[in-house]
């Protein structure tokens, strides 16, 4: 492999098919820095002669590239599985580094998956107005039997947003007492998007299925910059309390969705994958993001969920069983 030496060579190399991920992370790599932001990707380039124009925005391009030429030699031959629209945050998207939810669905000879997605990307960016009109035009030209959706975690962590959903420490409080009014009502807006992107998106296509998600119980550390960093901020130290507060406000968020989808609007179109318990705590990777093998054990899921779509919901496509577990 020649080394690269310009942007333009880089991306040439990484959205390559052919590239290997030996090959790739030879060239990029996780930065150390821990003074960078949450939600920012962390890659970097190792050479250094290419050091113009990389940004997060560019991965998130050249990593959506790499997925959309996948995509189209999939069904360019005689594919009989499920085509797939997907728009989401990290958990569909971590760039070239880890494996995530839509390679490991990708990587199955039954689905093609037509990837939108973007690390760091929140809810109310993707269902805005504009991000609206692209998720349509790609169910359009692509003819999806099922549109994925990934989102509300940025939305919670990213800015420091989850320090104000908590009350501060305090030695008589229950754990779910932490989780103050502000939560109550971040709940209610994650909702509310979701419920606008279905209404949107049922309304033109009502023969798509909808499939969305909640998070598995992430792991906050006293270190971490996604949770640990809030809750030090309201003097939230001890390590039980701080997954105690976490699982329930997983469990608040999955309950919501779960809720939403059952609405008699949705009962037929819309469905909920179930993440919680699928990645074992030796699995993540940091606070909030699996390694390799636990986006597969959520991966999994997905492919369950589909499965019972299609054989349930008469979803209009012949694929094998041999990749889903």
């Amino acid at each position: 492999m020649t080394t690269p030496t310009t942007p333009e060579e880089l991306r040439e190399i990484l959205t390559n098919p052919n590239t290997t991920q030996d090959e790739i992370e030879q060239l990029i790599e996780r930065d150390p820095n821990p003074n960078l932001a949450p939600f920012k990707s962390k890659l970097k380039v190792k050479s250094q002669l290419i050091s113009q124009n990389i940004d997060d925005k560019w991965f998130n391009m050249v990593a959506r590239e790499y997925r959309q030429k996948k995509y189209q030699e999939k069904i360019e031959g005689d594919f009989r599985g499920v085509k797939i629209v997907s728009e989401g945050d990290s958990w569909f998207q971590f760039p070239f580094l880890l494996k995530d939810v839509i390679d490991w669905i990708s990587e199955s000879d039954d689905y093609a998956a037509w990837s939108l997605d973007a690390a760091g990307d929140t809810l109310e960016n993707m269902t805005s107005d504009l991000n609206i009109d692209k998720i349509v035009n790609a169910i359009i030209d692509k003819r999806p039997d099922i549109f994925l959706i990934s989102g509300g975690g940025n939305d919670m962590f990213a800015d420091g947003v989850f320090s104000e959903l908590l009350n501060p420490f305090t030695p008589d409080l229950t754990p779910s007492e932490y989780l103050n009014t502000e939560f109550d009502k971040f709940i209610d807006e994650i909702i509310k998007l979701y419920r606008k992107l279905f209404e949107e998106i049922l309304r033109r296509f009502p023969g798509v299925k909808i499939i969305c998600h909640g998070y598995d119980y992430v792991i906050p550390r006293e270190s971490g910059i996604f949770m640990g960093n809030n809750m030090r901020s309201k003097n939230i130290h001890n390590a039980s309390l701080q997954r105690e507060i976490m699982k329930l406000a997983i469990d608040r968020l999955n309950a919501a969705q779960i809720k939403l989808v059952s609405e008699p609007r949705f009962r037929k179109s819309v469905f909920h994958v179930d993440c919680r318990g699928a990645v074992n705590q030796n699995n993540w990777f940091d606070e909030i993001h699996p390694n390799n093998d636990g986006f597969k054990s959520v991966a999994d899921r997905f492919k369950t969920v589909i499965e019972d779509i299609r054989v349930q919901k008469s979803l209009p496509v012949r694929l094998s069983t041999s990749n889903v577990k």
